[in-house]
């Protein structure tokens, strides 16, 4: 990664964190010559990512409150899993994606999962009930009847703050200023497979 984005960075979280994690996060981008960024990570990071999360990551950051501790036009990468659907739209969604799109270097892509509100309106419809109670994050699921596969979806227990299908994601992803704007398939080598089925997936770029 070049020095003087480096500087840049220890700047930027200087403030933020406390100095001897700072060194854990520069020191692994230090390790690359590229910067890939994931958000809602969690507590585990894949090899030769920096994570961001609310709490565990690599970086510890609420994306409503803060912008992202990166400069203009230095990430490589970013990719996000069921995550944007706990934003609201507008807001915060766009102004979130707009920080990634400061942050990504021209030609950078961002890549994301979200979950597929179709399948759920699809099995509504269809009267279908096709999983067992354990199958559901259990303090979002209530069976009083079919609607609730509706409720589940769209609320998560409170959770959720948007329903996505593959038009409105890539139209909302064009709205905050990438290019080649596009659905893709599941990626065995970035994407969970616990989540590919009931997800969607795009990739877009600045």
């Amino acid at each position: 990664m070049d020095k003087a984005v480096i500087r840049k960075l220890k700047n930027t979280l200087r403030p933020v964190w406390y100095f001897a994690k700072n060194r854990v996060v520069i020191k692994k981008l230090l390790a690359s010559d590229k910067v890939y960024v994931e958000l809602g990570a969690g507590g585990i990071t894949r090899p030769g990512w920096v994570g961001i999360d609310l709490r565990g990551a690599d970086i510890n950051l609420d994306l409503v409150k803060k912008p992202l501790p990166f400069p203009d036009n230095s990430v490589d990468r970013f990719y996000s899993s069921h995550v944007f659907e706990h934003f609201s739209y507008p807001e915060p969604m766009l102004s979130i994606l707009n920080e990634c799109w400061r942050c990504l270097k021209n030609g950078g892509t961002f890549s994301i999962c979200v979950p597929d509100a179709t399948v759920y309106v699809d099995i509504y419809s269809k009267q279908e009930r096709p999983f067992k109670p354990d199958d559901y994050y259990k303090p979002a699921f209530h069976n009083n009847s079919r609607i609730d596969i509706l409720n589940y979806i769209a609320y998560m227990d409170g959770h959720h703050k948007h329903l996505f299908d593959i038009e409105g994601l890539l139209s909302i992803l064009s709205k905050s200023g990438f290019q080649n704007v596009e659905q893709r398939d599941f990626n065995p080598d970035l994407d969970l497979e616990v989540r590919h089925w009931g997800s969607i997936y795009a990739v877009a770029t600045k």
